[in-house]
């Protein structure tokens, strides 16, 4: 690059001296001189455009292996972040559901609740292994048990609700 940017600053600076060292006046001689030295400064411009266009034909032509490096990861550690990513959405998603549940169904409001889901692999399924739901402000004069139960029938998953005071 540095190299291309010489080349264009010499171009430049030759361009404007063959133009201060012609013969005076506004002939037309001047105004060829400066159509030949704009197109000498233009083609040094285009330069790079042009090397451009023959590596990407030579790499068309299969002349220029192209070498792609692929991270190694191995298999086992692929499935862990993988099962990681799953169950981080897993669990969000669970949450949301949860949050909608407690102000639909038992109108508690998300101020007055806080929910933690844990999910993992059990039997080589991904599941819900456990909610846990505190309730606050408002929401302790809501029944837990009945909360408890009904998140049971919905995700088959120990659901434990605890009343903050």
């Amino acid at each position: 690059m540095g190299g291309y940017v010489y080349g264009l600053i010499l171009v430049g600076v030759s361009a404007a001296v063959v133009e201060l060292l012609a013969v005076g006046g506004e002939g037309r001689m001047k105004a060829h001189l400066r159509l030949v030295t704009g197109l000498c400064i233009l083609i040094a411009c285009l330069q790079p455009v042009k090397e451009g266009i023959v590596y990407l034909k030579d790499l068309a032509e299969d002349e220029i292996p192209l070498n792609v490096s692929h991270p190694s990861v191995d298999k086992e550690q692929y499935h862990e972040m993988f099962d990681g990513y799953l169950i981080e959405m897993g669990e969000q998603e669970v949450r949301r559901w949860v949050r909608d549940v407690l102000s639909d169904v038992f109108g508690v409001s998300e101020e007055n609740s806080r929910v933690e889901v844990s999910m993992g692999v059990v039997d080589g399924v991904l599941g819900v292994t456990e909610v846990n739901i505190s309730l606050s402000g408002k929401a302790v004069l809501k029944n837990p048990h009945q909360i408890e139960e009904y998140i049971y029938s919905r995700l088959l998953c120990p659901c434990h609700v605890s009343v903050a005071v």
